[in-house]
């Protein structure tokens, strides 16, 4: 009896601790549960349910759905609640009319929402500005998020745009340049908005903004793109295989006309063209080192570069450093005088101390500076090597050669990019410079040269750039470049070829500052197709480390300029019509600009726009209005 009597309070000792354990493990007991949603719904779309149970409890939970009769169905996938609150994602169909919630024997109000049709609409100005963007409102009701087809009406006709709207929430703003009808609606489905409709300002803008980036023609090697590839570790043959498609370094001879030394020789016009178009200037040698005599020879010659022997005038003027000799011209005739003493003769041929011309066992450093009325640098640069030819351009205009190395001297004289740039940077643009100055060096009779200092050839500075800096060093390191592409009887250098390879395959390597974004083929800017002048993509030129100052720019052209380039009475509006690729990063091939009077010009090719219109490159990015007259 006394084992009995224990056994049964072992039992009721042992049940209690179990239902103990059972309130333990189930935790609190739930209270409340309640759920919330939208009023209405669309058909097809997806809408949010909040569920939220007191006190928190963590559990699966269910789902019950009633149908617009009455009945409720029990959803067969639980949901989980975490600490007393979830988000159920549903998708109502056409017969439900709301929701409810279950969890530890509790029930939620339901939640209803009526089914209602989707309306969209869309607002806008009534009028535009031609060359401007106009916003276009764009609503659901109910708020949905989904994607809008955007119509515009073209010559008549209803065409959708290749690129949805998105739509969040029930609404979007939308970018939008009119053009031709200036009618748009938008659909989603069978749902479409009511025709927004713009008529065009036909006020005369002021001027108009190009915005864009990048500078130059485009074809070739990007400078900027260049510096951006030797910071992240590409040499000089990656960056010119880059851009130069198929192309490869070699080290091949340079060859042409020689100087006493036996090394080829080039003819740079440095004064008499452009800007330099004068009858009249001065040289004068001179030199850093007080040392430096600065001996200096200056003989007339004939025009067919026999001595003039012919009495009275001396043929021969000499000097030394910082003294002025006075250049003019009459006719065919150049006249100098220095120190007092004057000479004439159809060509005259300066030499100075140090050169290949003159003393060249010497090591003065002089150079010689060609200069205006006010003293100030009538030239690109000044001059240490080689010998100056002076002579006339057309009977009309002083002209002046420098005749120098082409494989060094010329080199180290080609301001193109600065200095400080990377060593693989610097290398590859004495490359491309070797080349072009090779492939373009035929004699030009109507500036007695061969290539010219400026953009029309490249940049030539001479002693300028072989100088720059406290003690030369930044000039220094451009030299250095320049010597470290040639081979060390300095007869031969490194040069870009296609093809087969050799020097009857050289790449005409053309360069510019940056671009937009990618180079160009050269038919799309000019018109050969040449098989190394592909496009490439460029997004070195834009890299924030190179802080290229033309990666972004604005310009500002007045209505008088735009119109008189378009050959109209005045300009309302300007479109881009035409691209050598898809996205704004491709070069504009194609404006047309239209007058009040309903008048269209075009302007067509990169060239064009870039030239016609004065602008630092065709990537344009985009067109403003400006202002209106009146």
């Amino acid at each position: 009896m006394k084992s009995l009597v224990v056994w049964i309070v072992a039992g009721i000792v042992g049940s209690a601790i179990i239902v103990a354990l059972i309130v333990v493990l189930a935790g609190p007991r739930i209270e409340t549960v309640s759920v919330s949603g939208d009023s209405r719904y669309v058909v097809g779309y997806t809408y949010d349910l909040t569920v939220a149970v007191v006190p928190p409890a963590t559990g699966k939970a269910v789902l019950w759905e009633r149908a617009d009769d009455g009945e409720w169905t029990k959803v067969p996938d639980k949901f989980q609640v975490v600490d007393g609150a979830a988000k159920l994602t549903v998708t109502p169909t056409a017969n439900v009319a709301g929701y409810r919630v279950e969890m530890g024997r509790k029930t939620s109000e339901p939640v209803s929402m009526t089914k209602t049709p989707l309306t969209l609409k869309a607002s806008g100005p009534t009028t535009y500005f031609p060359g401007l963007p106009v916003t276009v409102d764009v609503t659901t009701d109910p708020p949905v998020s989904d994607h809008a087809d955007l119509w515009r009406s073209v010559a008549g006709a209803w065409a959708a745009d290749p690129v949805p709207v998105p739509i969040a929430h029930g609404a979007a703003k939308v970018t939008v340049y009119p053009g031709g009808d200036g009618q748009y609606r938008f659909s989603i489905g069978d749902v479409t908005t009511e025709v927004v409709a713009m008529t065009a300002d036909a006020s005369i803008p002021k001027a108009f903004a190009f915005t864009g980036g990048g500078w130059g023609h485009g074809v070739g090697m990007s400078q900027y793109g260049a510096a951006a590839m030797a910071r992240y570790g590409y040499n000089e043959s990656q960056i010119l295989s880059y851009y130069y498609t198929g192309s490869r370094v070699e080290m091949l001879p340079v060859t042409g006309s020689e100087d006493p030394q036996g090394d080829a020789t080039v003819r740079v016009q440095v004064f008499g063209s452009g800007d330099d178009s004068k009858t009249a200037t001065t040289l004068r040698v001179q030199s850093a080192a007080a040392a430096d005599a600065g001996a200096w020879t200056l003989t007339f010659f004939t025009a067919a570069s026999k001595p003039l022997l012919d009495g009275g005038a001396p043929r021969v003027l000499t000097g030394t450093k910082d003294e002025d000799i006075a250049l003019s011209v009459s006719g065919s005739t150049v006249t100098a005088t220095a120190n007092g003493v004057s000479a004439s003769g159809g060509i005259a041929v300066l030499t100075w101390a140090g050169t290949t011309y003159q003393d060249p066992g010497s090591t003065e450093t002089s150079y010689v500076s060609i200069l205006g009325p006010d003293g100030a640098s009538a030239s690109n640069g000044t001059y240490r090597h080689g010998e100056l030819i002076i002579g006339t351009a057309g009977g009309k205009r002083l002209n002046i050669v420098n005749l120098l190395k082409l494989n060094t001297e010329y080199l180290w004289g080609i301001a193109e990019v600065p200095s400080a740039w990377p060593t693989a940077a610097l290398e590859a643009q004495v490359i491309a410079a070797r080349n072009y100055a090779v492939a373009n060096r035929a004699y030009k009779a109507s500036c007695d040269c061969q290539l010219y200092d400026d953009t029309r050839s490249q940049n030539f500075t001479g002693w300028t750039k072989e100088s720059q800096g406290d003690t030369g060093k930044w000039g220094a390191r451009w030299v250095a470049a320049v010597n470290a592409t040639a081979s060390d009887d300095r007869h031969s250098g490194l040069m870009l070829t296609y093809g087969s390879g050799g020097t009857g395959h050289l790449v005409t390597a053309y360069y510019f500052s940056s671009s937009g974004g990618q180079t160009e083929n050269s038919e799309d800017v000019w018109s050969a197709n040449i098989s190394y002048l592909r496009s490439v993509p460029d997004p070195w030129s834009a890299l924030p480390e190179i802080v290229n100052p033309n990666a972004d720019w604005t310009a500002t052209i007045d209505q008088a300029t735009v119109a008189a380039t378009f050959g109209l009475p005045d300009v309302v509006r300007l479109e881009i019509v035409a691209r050598t690729g898809p996205g704004e990063d491709a070069g504009v091939t194609g404006l047309v600009a239209t007058s009040s009077t309903g008048a269209t010009s075009t302007l067509t090719g990169m060239e064009k726009v870039r030239t016609k219109l004065g602008l630092k490159s065709a990537w344009v990015r985009g067109i403003a209005a400006l202002a209106v007259e009146g």
